[in-house]
């Protein structure tokens, strides 16, 4: 028996459980739990003078908590994030701006910044990743001692219907 500083099973379930939850944050590429996350654009020639929403690539967006665009004087220009709306899709969340189109305006060279808030809380998170975090957990439990075959192979990672459901929500890098 592999011999561990934690103290009992509950102590080991929780922490194989936010191992669980941090695999599946770097295996999907989604944030799981809440966190909020800053996305900078930089403008540059090729950039279209006006962009009709964006796309930011965390997984579900909860809320949007600012729009600045930064000035070379440093002073930041805020969007009212009452005219915000934000669409959610499993992979990623698009923010538009109700009837207009964000404005790059006459300076090319002008950082735009979204801060926001994106991840599920207990009672949110879809029912199919929550299992399968559930499932990895337990599947990292149970093979705590052994994990590896008589014959020196490993044993997966993952159980297969993990790496399913994980897929779904996985991002794809283009």
């Amino acid at each position: 028996r592999i011999t561990s500083s934690v103290a009992s099973d509950e102590e080991l379930m929780k922490s194989l459980l936010d191992g669980a939850v941090k695999y599946c944050e770097k295996y999907t590429g989604i944030s799981v739990t809440s966190k909020t996350y800053e996305k900078v654009w930089q403008w540059n020639e090729a950039c279209k003078l006006a962009a009709e929403f964006f796309s930011l690539r965390k997984g579900q967006i909860t809320s949007v908590t600012a729009i600045d665009e930064r000035s070379r004087d440093g002073l930041d220009v805020a969007y009212d994030l009452t005219d915000i709306e934000v669409e959610n899709y499993k992979q990623r969340s698009d923010i538009y701006l109700k009837g207009a189109y964000f404005s790059m305006g006459t300076h090319p060279i002008r950082p735009f910044v979204v801060t926001f808030i994106a991840g599920w809380t207990k009672e949110t998170i879809p029912s199919d990743l929550k299992m399968a975090i559930m499932q990895l957990a337990l599947y990292w439990y149970e093979n705590r001692e052994t994990m590896q075959l008589m014959d020196n192979t490993n044993i997966a990672v993952t159980p297969f219907g993990t790496s399913s459901v994980f897929n779904i929500y996985r991002l794809v890098r283009l």
